[in-house]
């Protein structure tokens, strides 16, 4: 699985009970950067107060996989969500992402809250040609 697959097919679920979340993805200064566009219930803001670590992870049948591991946090400046709202538009995935649009007014909708991705791991696993490769971040192995 190559780079433009991982960013094709990063995902996240947050429980059995909710839609998957697509987070998209983009390079700065060469390292990958996730966002994900979501709304800031009491449960998710308290959880990720007390662990800010989130794990996304991609699975095809013949078993190759990716994951990423990412320390979420806020970042819900104006500016921020309308940089969001554009890179959902212009990259996700059809059929893996979703239209922004469908759940808020616009970038400035206060219900439209955003969540920074910070890898600190990346993992590919190739079902048919075991080992997987494992990125990290500087400082982080």
């Amino acid at each position: 699985m190559g780079p433009s697959q991982v960013a094709a097919h990063m995902r996240g679920t947050v429980s059995v009970h909710e839609l998957s979340l697509a987070p998209v993805r983009e390079n700065v200064d060469g390292r990958p950067l996730g966002w994900l566009a979501t709304y800031k219930t009491p449960v998710k803001a308290a959880h990720l107060a007390g662990n800010p670590h989130s794990t996304f992870s991609y699975w095809t049948p013949p078993q190759n996989a990716v994951s990423i591991d990412t320390v979420a946090t806020w970042a819900d400046g104006l500016e921020t969500k309308r940089h969001v709202w554009n890179l959902y538009r212009r990259t996700s995935p059809q059929g893996a992402g979703y239209n922004l649009g469908n759940f808020w007014r616009d970038p400035s909708d206060p219900k439209l809250h955003v969540l920074r991705l910070e890898p600190w791991r990346v993992q590919v696993i190739r079902g048919g040609n075991l080992p997987g490769r494992l990125w990290y971040a500087p400082g982080k192995r």
